[in-house]
């Protein structure tokens, strides 16, 4: 069942799907790593993922740029 609570990581060139907090972490971390310019969290509304919040300190880092896609109109 797709519910829109996964989370969905995509970078520039790449797509991946992170399936919880913790990968979703790892695979933050392995983007910053590498360099990658821009990350794009899609595949669901971004204000309703349930580990937005405890994502956010890595999202804000600055070390890439970050776009959302939102769902709906």
């Amino acid at each position: 069942m797709d519910n829109g609570a996964d989370q969905e990581v995509s970078s520039l060139g790449g797509n991946r799907r992170a399936t919880g907090e913790k990968e979703a972490k790892a695979f933050i971390g392995d983007l910053s790593d590498f360099r990658i310019p821009a990350l794009l969290l899609s595949g669901g509304e971004l204000m309703i993922q349930p580990d937005l919040f405890a994502l956010a300190p890595m999202l804000g880092s600055g070390s890439f740029a970050l776009s959302s896609l939102p769902a709906g109109p």
